[in-house]
């Protein structure tokens, strides 16, 4: 039970601290203006942690949920989150998982909660990152 507690405040501040660094490696980049990292930023990014360019591919079409071609600090925090796994041994998943998409692109479930909307309009404006 203690240890149950501390693995989950542990992956509490795990999330924290992933949140800070690529909040603050996101901010040193150069962005459109649209405030999203270009796809030839990112890929400068990316290419520097060693994977291959196919498990790159993969990640790339993962974290850019809207395909616009560039990365929101969301979407950026899901590729890192994505190059981080696979470099800890973990492969590139198929499909990206549900705790992974952004909170700004997740459609409100038919839900019958009257709140479901307005949460979804409100998630960016207080979202700091996906983990």
């Amino acid at each position: 039970s203690t240890l149950m507690r501390s693995s989950a405040a542990s992956d509490v501040y795990k999330r924290q601290y992933q949140r800070r660094v690529r909040g603050a490696q996101f901010a040193e980049l150069g962005k459109n203006a649209d405030d999203h990292v270009t796809g030839d930023v990112a890929k400068g990014v990316l290419v520097k942690s060693g994977l291959g360019f196919d498990s790159l591919g993969k990640i790339w079409e993962l974290a850019d949920t809207d395909k616009s071609g560039a990365l929101s600090l969301e979407e950026f925090c899901v590729a890192m989150y994505l190059v981080d796994n696979a470099l800890n041994g973990h492969p590139v998943p198929d499909t990206l998982p549900p705790m992974l998409i952004p909170p700004s692109q997740r459609a409100p479930s038919n839900s019958t909660n009257p709140f479901a909307f307005l949460m979804l309009k409100n998630v960016k404006k207080y979202s700091s990152g996906v983990f």
